[in-house]
Protein backbone atom coordinates (compact mmCIF):
# COMPACT_ATOMS: atom_id res chain seq x y z
CA UNK A 1 0.00 0.00 0.00
CA UNK A 2 3.05 2.54 1.13
CA UNK A 3 5.21 1.70 -2.15
CA UNK A 4 1.97 2.26 -4.33
CA UNK A 5 1.56 5.63 -2.88
CA UNK A 6 5.17 6.86 -3.18
CA UNK A 7 5.10 6.41 -6.92
CA UNK A 8 1.43 6.15 -8.05
CA UNK A 9 0.95 6.66 -11.62
CA UNK A 10 -0.95 4.81 -14.44
CA UNK A 11 1.03 1.71 -14.87
CA UNK A 12 1.20 -1.28 -17.33
CA UNK A 13 2.26 -4.90 -15.89
CA UNK A 14 5.05 -5.85 -17.97
CA UNK A 15 6.64 -9.71 -18.09
CA UNK A 16 9.98 -7.76 -18.84
CA UNK A 17 9.38 -7.86 -22.45
CA UNK A 18 8.44 -4.25 -22.74
CA UNK A 19 11.69 -3.57 -20.23
CA UNK A 20 13.75 -1.67 -22.25
CA UNK A 21 17.80 -2.92 -21.94
CA UNK A 22 19.40 -0.43 -19.96
CA UNK A 23 16.48 -0.89 -16.81
CA UNK A 24 17.17 -4.96 -17.45
CA UNK A 25 20.85 -4.46 -17.57
CA UNK A 26 21.23 -2.26 -14.63
CA UNK A 27 18.45 -4.27 -12.57
CA UNK A 28 20.73 -7.73 -13.61
CA UNK A 29 23.83 -5.73 -12.33
CA UNK A 30 22.29 -4.91 -8.96
CA UNK A 31 20.40 -7.84 -8.58
CA UNK A 32 21.88 -11.01 -9.41
CA UNK A 33 20.09 -13.37 -7.36
CA UNK A 34 16.72 -11.84 -7.73
CA UNK A 35 13.77 -14.27 -8.06
CA UNK A 36 10.33 -14.11 -9.28
CA UNK A 37 10.55 -11.11 -10.91
CA UNK A 38 7.62 -8.86 -12.40
CA UNK A 39 8.16 -5.65 -14.17
CA UNK A 40 5.36 -2.61 -14.32
CA UNK A 41 6.57 0.01 -16.50
CA UNK A 42 5.18 3.46 -17.09
CA UNK A 43 6.02 5.99 -19.23
CA UNK A 44 7.93 7.63 -16.45
CA UNK A 45 10.05 4.42 -14.44
CA UNK A 46 10.06 0.77 -14.25
CA UNK A 47 9.55 -0.81 -10.84
CA UNK A 48 11.04 -4.20 -10.58
CA UNK A 49 9.06 -6.71 -8.01
CA UNK A 50 10.91 -9.77 -6.36
CA UNK A 51 12.71 -12.18 -3.65
CA UNK A 52 15.99 -11.79 -2.80
CA UNK A 53 17.25 -13.87 -0.19
CA UNK A 54 13.57 -14.70 0.40
CA UNK A 55 12.79 -11.01 1.39
CA UNK A 56 10.04 -9.55 -1.34
CA UNK A 57 11.53 -5.93 -2.95
CA UNK A 58 11.42 -3.61 -5.15
CA UNK A 59 13.39 -1.44 -7.15
CA UNK A 60 12.71 2.01 -9.17
CA UNK A 61 14.54 2.66 -12.60
CA UNK A 62 14.08 5.64 -14.85
CA UNK A 63 13.36 5.06 -18.56
CA UNK A 64 17.13 5.16 -19.01
CA UNK A 65 18.18 2.84 -16.45
CA UNK A 66 18.92 4.98 -13.90
CA UNK A 67 18.49 3.77 -10.33
CA UNK A 68 15.93 5.74 -8.28
CA UNK A 69 15.02 3.30 -5.39
CA UNK A 70 14.40 0.31 -3.25
CA UNK A 71 11.79 -0.71 -0.73
CA UNK A 72 11.19 -3.52 1.54
CA UNK A 73 9.35 -4.66 4.27
CA UNK A 74 11.23 -4.41 7.12
CA UNK A 75 10.53 -4.62 10.46
CA UNK A 76 9.44 -2.41 13.44
CA UNK A 77 12.83 -2.76 15.44
CA UNK A 78 14.72 -1.31 12.54
CA UNK A 79 13.28 2.28 12.60
CA UNK A 80 16.22 4.83 14.30
CA UNK A 81 16.41 5.19 18.21
CA UNK A 82 14.99 8.50 18.40
CA UNK A 83 12.04 7.72 15.52
CA UNK A 84 10.95 4.67 17.90
CA UNK A 85 10.64 6.96 21.06
CA UNK A 86 8.53 9.76 19.41
CA UNK A 87 6.37 7.00 18.10
CA UNK A 88 5.88 5.35 21.15
CA UNK A 89 5.29 9.24 22.77
CA UNK A 90 3.21 10.50 20.28
CA UNK A 91 1.46 7.76 18.36
CA UNK A 92 1.15 5.39 21.25
CA UNK A 93 -3.20 4.60 20.74
CA UNK A 94 -1.67 3.37 16.88
CA UNK A 95 -0.68 0.09 15.95
CA UNK A 96 2.23 -0.19 13.79
CA UNK A 97 0.69 -2.15 10.37
CA UNK A 98 3.99 -1.80 8.32
CA UNK A 99 7.03 -0.58 7.79
CA UNK A 100 8.61 0.07 4.50
CA UNK A 101 12.21 1.30 3.97
CA UNK A 102 12.46 2.88 1.03
CA UNK A 103 16.08 3.50 0.06
CA UNK A 104 17.80 5.32 -2.43
CA UNK A 105 21.46 6.67 -3.30
CA UNK A 106 21.91 9.09 -1.07
CA UNK A 107 19.36 8.63 2.21
CA UNK A 108 17.42 6.00 3.73
CA UNK A 109 13.64 6.80 4.53
CA UNK A 110 10.76 4.76 6.54
CA UNK A 111 6.90 4.61 5.83
CA UNK A 112 5.73 3.82 8.57
CA UNK A 113 1.46 2.78 8.27
CA UNK A 114 -0.44 3.31 11.25
CA UNK A 115 -3.87 2.52 13.00
CA UNK A 116 -5.75 3.68 15.73
CA UNK A 117 -9.74 2.81 16.73
CA UNK A 118 -10.16 6.81 15.13
CA UNK A 119 -8.03 7.35 12.01
CA UNK A 120 -4.81 5.26 9.90
CA UNK A 121 -1.46 7.46 9.31
CA UNK A 122 1.21 6.87 7.05
CA UNK A 123 4.01 8.53 8.35
CA UNK A 124 7.52 9.47 6.56
CA UNK A 125 10.25 9.08 9.06
CA UNK A 126 14.18 9.87 8.11
CA UNK A 127 17.37 8.22 9.01
CA UNK A 128 17.79 10.70 11.97
CA UNK A 129 14.61 10.18 12.95
CA UNK A 130 12.04 13.16 11.92
CA UNK A 131 8.60 12.46 11.52
CA UNK A 132 6.72 14.06 8.93
CA UNK A 133 2.73 12.33 8.24
CA UNK A 134 2.65 11.49 4.74
CA UNK A 135 -1.28 10.89 4.73
CA UNK A 136 -4.04 10.42 7.24
CA UNK A 137 -7.04 9.14 6.80
CA UNK A 138 -10.03 9.31 9.38
CA UNK A 139 -12.05 6.13 9.67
Amino acid sequence: MIAAITLSTTAIASDGNNVNYWVLNKFNANYQDAKDVSWVVTDKFAKATFLMDGERMEAYYSTEGEFIAESKAVPPGDLPKSAKRALDKKYKDFKIIEVIQYTTNDKVEYYVSLESAKSSKILKISATGTIDIFKSFDK
